[in-house]
C-alpha cells in the first residue's frame, strides 16, 4: 500500500487502482481537505493553510487576509488546480485543534480576533468546496489526519464504485509502511500520482 507524505501547502492527487495512504504534519488551525472521484476512483488531499482564502474582511480593525508569504506563492491557485485535477464527489475536511478555539471563553481581545478569523476561515473554505464540486464536505477533528483510500473489489454495498476514503488519525500500523516523501518534489505528475504546490 502506498503511503505519501504531503507537507503544508501542498496537495496530491492519486490515480485510481490501489489502496492509498496520505500523511502530512500535525495541524493547529490548518486543515487537511480529502476528496474522493467516485466515478474516477481518483483521490487527493491537500494541507491548507489557515486564512489562504480569506481576500475580505475586518475584525475590530484588524484586517483578515492571506499572509503575504501566500499571495506571493499564489497558493489559491495551486488549491484551484488541486480540485479541477481531482474533481472529487466526496469530500472530508480534518481541522486541529487550533480551530477550537470559538468554543471557549476568552476575555483577550487577540483570542477574539482569533476566534473570528478561524469563524471565516471555516465558512469560507466550505463555501469554496461547494462552489467548486457541488459538495458538502464532512467535517472531523483530527490534529494528526491519514486520509486511507480502500478499494473493494464488487463495488457494492457501502462502497461506491469500489471506493471509498476516510481520514482517520495515523495509527501505529502506518508507521510500518515505506512511506514517499513530498516535501521536497515539485508540482507535476510522477509515476501513479501528481503533486500541486510547495511546500511551505
Amino acid at each position: 500500500m502506498p503511503k505519501y507524505f504531503i507537507k503544508m501547502g501542498q496537495g496530491i492527487v492519486v490515480d485510481k487502482g490501489v489502496d492509498v495512504i496520505v500523511l502530512t504534519d500535525m495541524l493547529d488551525t490548518c486543515r487537511f481537505i480529502a476528496g474522493l472521484n467516485l466515478n474516477t476512483g481518483k483521490v487527493g488531499a491537500f494541507h491548507y493553510p489557515a486564512g489562504v482564502l480569506i481576500n475580505e474582511g475586518t475584525y475590530e480593525g484588524k484586517p483578515l487576509k492571506p499572509a503575504k508569504a501566500f499571495q506571493k506563492y499564489s497558493m489559491s491557485s495551486d488549491l484551484e488546480d488541486w480540485m479541477t485535477a481531482l474533481r472529487p464527489s466526496r469530500v472530508q475536511v480534518a481541522f486541529g485543534p487550533g480551530c477550537l478555539v470559538p468554543h471557549f471563553d476568552r476575555s483577550s481581545t487577540d483570542f477574539k480576533w482569533v476566534d473570528h478569523r478561524c469563524e471565516l476561515d471555516d465558512k469560507v473554505v466550505n463555501d469554496w468546496i461547494f462552489e467548486r464540486c457541488r459538495v458538502k464536505p464532512t467535517r472531523k477533528l483530527c490534529s494528526n489526519p491519514a486520509m486511507v483510500r480502500r478499494v473493494h473489489g464488487d463495488g457494492g454495498g457501502f462502497f461506491h464504485n469500489g471506493f471509498d476514503i476516510v481520514v482517520e488519525r495515523v495509527w501505529p500500523h502506518h508507521a510500518n509502511l515505506r512511506q514517499i516523501e513530498l516535501g521536497r518534489a515539485g508540482a507535476g505528475g510522477y509515476d501513479g500520482y501528481s503533486v500541486f504546490g510547495r511546500a511551505r
